[in-house]
Formats: structure tokens, C-alpha cells, sequence
């Protein structure tokens, strides 16, 4: 994707619900997928094509998706820092938090 279909395809797709803790063994978000040059556009298109409601980045590279979170509480936003490794001018997580996007199923 080019950056202008990136910005229409996460603006129309989902929206930012913050940042979020995640533990383990049980996670957050339980559909793990990981990509070395991640974004945003990437995991939320991916965890649309598999019918979840919620994709999570963390660590600027790993992907989680599901479709309820919340199960360890909101953290500050500062603490979903981690450059995401496909762009390093956003933000992508962070290790064992998530920046959360709902997903919407129209289009």
C-alpha cells in the first residue's frame, strides 16, 4: 500500500482505542501474527481479512487480534512507545502493551 491507501484504508477501517496491557499465558488479544516491516494498516487489514473485531500491536512488530480486550486494563499512552518496525514515525505497541484499533467490518 501506498501511504495515501494506508490513510484511507485505516481511517475507514478502524479507529484508535488506545493502549492496553497484555500478560501472559493467556493474552489479550489470543491470534498472534508477526511482520519485521509492521504497521498499522498491516495488522488491522490482516485481522480483518480473519473476521476479528480488534487488532493490537506491540513491540513494532508482533500483530494479536480478537475480538473483545481489555482483560488486563488501559495503560497510559506513553507506554505503547515502540516505533513500529514498517514505520518508524508511528507507534506500535510496546512490550506487553498493545495499541488497540477496533475494526469495522463494512467494504
Amino acid at each position: 500500500m501506498d501511504c495515501y491507501k494506508d490513510a484511507y484504508f485505516l481511517a475507514r477501517f478502524s479507529a484508535f482505542q488506545g493502549c492496553y496491557r497484555d500478560r501472559m499465558p493467556d493474552r489479550d488479544l489470543p491470534v498472534r501474527f508477526s511482520k519485521f516491516d509492521m504497521t498499522p494498516e498491516w495488522c488491522v487489514g490482516r485481522c480483518k481479512l480473519a473476521g476479528y473485531k480488534f487488532a493490537g500491536l506491540q513491540y513494532a512488530y508482533l500483530c494479536f487480534c480478537g475480538n473483545r480486550f481489555g482483560n488486563y486494563g488501559a495503560a497510559s499512552i506513553t507506554k505503547c512507545s515502540s516505533r513500529c518496525y514498517g514505520d518508524k514515525n508511528r507507534h506500535c505497541g510496546a512490550f506487553w502493551h498493545n495499541s488497540i484499533y477496533s475494526i469495522g467490518m463494512s467494504g
